[in-house]
Formats: structure tokens, C-alpha cells, sequence
């Protein structure tokens, strides 16, 4: 048997698939900003060990009723959900950083809580270097891009030059190479 193939009677696999969804709907609804479970809390959960969790996982995501996403899984489709405050945090902090992407304001001008800014941080929405560094996925990028090019052209770079590049501060700069190093 392969690892999708588990070797229980069917009325024991659906009690297993039956409880998995139960134990991951629950999760959701008491933490609607997370992505989903994480795999060893799903697995203490379910009183398994390592081997049998993870022919378990891939029987269930084969299956169509789980998804698996690095060290978290949840039900299919499901998102982390904002309430229309966070959302309104949300749409704040992307009027923002589409307005500042290279400098935004002090951390404190965000207004936004610590658990909305984790949730855009696991769905890849925004990329944090630091508590006061964070920028959108495609502004990052293109940083890396342009700071990978200076190096190819001119060699080494300082923190001085890469501020100057994106005409951003010190704090930013470093925040970069520091991600990069």
C-alpha cells in the first residue's frame, strides 16, 4: 500500500475522516484568522504517531477533504476570515504600503493589530523583515531584484546605497539586507 492506501476497515476510516474534519472545523472557527491547524497539534489531537499521522495526512488530502499547506492543514477552501474592522485595517495598511512601499510610516500609524498583520504575513499578503519593516510581496521582490542587479554590476553594497536606491531610510535598508545576508 502506498501512503493515499491505509490499511483500516472503511467504518474506522470514515470515524477518522469524521473526526479530522470535526477537530479542523473547530480550529477555524476558534482561530478565523489562522490558515489552519498546525500538523503536531492536529496529530496530538489524534493520538497518532508520526508514521501513521502523515499516511494519515496524505490519505486525506488524496482524498480531497484536507489541504496541506507546509506545517498547517485545513479544510479545503477554507481562508482565514477578517471581521469587517480587521478587514477595514486591512484595506488601510494596503492604502499604505501602495503609497509608501519603500518607507511606510511608524508601526503605530498602521493601525493595525498584531494578530490581523500575522494573518497577512501566513497568507503571504505582506512580507515582514522586521516589526517595523514590512512590505507587499511584489515590492519585496522587485527589491531583492534591484539589490541582487547593483551587486552583479558594482559588487558589494552598502547600507547607505541601498537607501538611496529606493530613497527609503536606514531602517528599511538594513531591514533588507538583513533578510538577504
Amino acid at each position: 500500500p502506498g501512503p493515499a492506501t491505509l490499511l483500516i476497515p472503511r467504518a474506522g476510516a470514515e470515524e477518522l475522516r469524521r473526526r479530522i474534519q470535526a477537530l479542523l472545523s473547530d480550529y477555524h472557527e476558534r482561530f478565523p484568522l489562522r490558515s489552519g491547524m498546525p500538523k503536531e497539534e492536529l496529530k496530538s489531537q489524534l493520538h497518532q504517531e508520526a508514521r501513521v499521522f502523515n499516511d494519515v495526512l496524505a490519505w486525506a488530502e488524496t482524498g480531497g477533504w484536507v489541504d496541506v499547506l507546509g506545517a498547517v492543514v485545513r479544510q479545503p477552501d477554507y481562508r482565514p476570515r477578517y471581521t469587517p474592522e480587521q478587514q477595514s485595517q486591512v484595506d488601510a495598511l494596503f492604502r499604505i504600503l501602495h503609497r509608501q512601499p519603500y518607507a511606510p510610516p511608524a508601526r503605530q500609524e498602521w493601525g493595525i493589530e498584531d494578530p490581523v498583520l500575522n494573518a497577512l504575513e501566513e497568507e503571504g499578503r505582506v512580507v515582514r523583515l522586521s516589526p517595523e519593516a514590512v512590505f507587499l510581496p511584489e515590492v519585496y521582490q522587485g527589491m531583492v531584484q534591484r539589490v541582487l542587479q547593483e551587486i552583479d554590476r558594482h559588487g558589494p553594497i552598502t547600507v547607505a546605497q541601498v537607501r538611496d536606491l529606493f530613497q527609503t531610510s536606514r531602517k528599511y535598508a538594513l531591514a533588507l539586507l538583513e533578510d538577504m545576508d
